[in-house]
């Protein structure tokens, strides 16, 4: 049955589905990732799929080597609506799973039978300017919630690699102070995320998972053995990569000031 995952960024849908798909037998399945835009057409979309399949008999389709094939739509909320408030482009993915087949574009008139196809999909949450996909499609769609992993999932995960990272240090008081870090950014993370919500002028005012792996990202990219020669250095590493992928998504000067004065509430227990 078709899958729909349903998430807010960072929560890993494309990645948990491009997993799955990579663990399938090749000798029997293929995949074919399609990322939908507002720009996406009916036309884009049948084109796409008319060229990943070859003639089977008569007017039936399928995939190369009589295989199946699994049709991954990253984004399947994003196509535009039109003056009547449907989303055409959902409407031919929906003809596609009901009737298994499009008709012929060069020939008016004639269907052509599209077989051994799984149609998968991810979105964002609608709300908060996410189109949501109409009910017509969405029946035929297993709907799976993916959420964000607990803080004390991220905590083990980033304490993992911040413990693996600095336990080449030769400093004792640097890798005391490493142990800090995870705690400290989930503390600042979830201060912004509660303070600063997304708005119409302020869309873009998102802080999600991906957010946080980049700070420790930008952490692990410095030479622990060599450049780091005290604990004040790793606070101030650490305070400038906060900076950059916090703060620096912020648009006004209000903003940016409480950032300044919660990123140091934070840090003021090690000063």
């Amino acid at each position: 049955r078709p899958v729909l995952l349903v998430g807010g960024p960072g929560t890993a849908k494309t990645s948990t589905m491009l997993r799955f798909l990579g663990k399938q037998d090749p000798a029997g399945t293929v995949y074919k990732k399609v990322s939908f835009s507002s720009a996406t057409t009916p036309k884009i979309f049948q084109q796409q799929i008319e060229s990943s399949v070859e003639k089977r008999q008569g007017r039936t389709f399928g995939p190369p080597q009589n295989k199946k094939m699994f049709v991954f739509i990253d984004d399947i909320s994003m196509p535009a609506y039109n003056e009547w408030g449907d989303q055409i482009t959902l409407e031919i993915v929906r003809q596609l799973i009901e009737t298994q087949g499009f008709y012929n574009l060069d020939k008016p008139g004639e269907f052509k039978g599209i077989i051994d196809l799984l149609i998968l999909g991810a979105m964002l949450h609608p709300g908060a300017g996410k189109n949501d996909i109409p009910n017509r499609a969405k029946r035929h769609f297993h709907v799976m919630n993916v959420t964000l992993p607990s803080v004390a999932s991220i905590n083990q995960i980033f304490g993992a690699m911040s413990s693996s990272f600095f336990g080449w240090s030769k400093d004792a008081e640097i890798k005391a102070m490493s142990e800090h870090l995870v705690s400290m950014t989930i503390s600042i993370w979830d201060r912004i995320k509660t303070k600063m919500l997304p708005t119409p002028a302020k869309f873009h005012y998102l802080f999600n998972l991906r957010d946080l792996s980049r700070v420790f990202q930008g952490i692990f990219a410095i030479d622990v053995t060599t450049t780091l020669d005290s604990q004040y250095n790793l606070l101030a590493l650490w305070k400038h990569e906060c900076m950059r992928f916090f703060s620096d998504k912020l648009t006004d000067k209000k903003d940016k000031a409480w950032f300044a004065k919660e990123i140091f509430v934070v840090l003021e227990p090690f000063a």
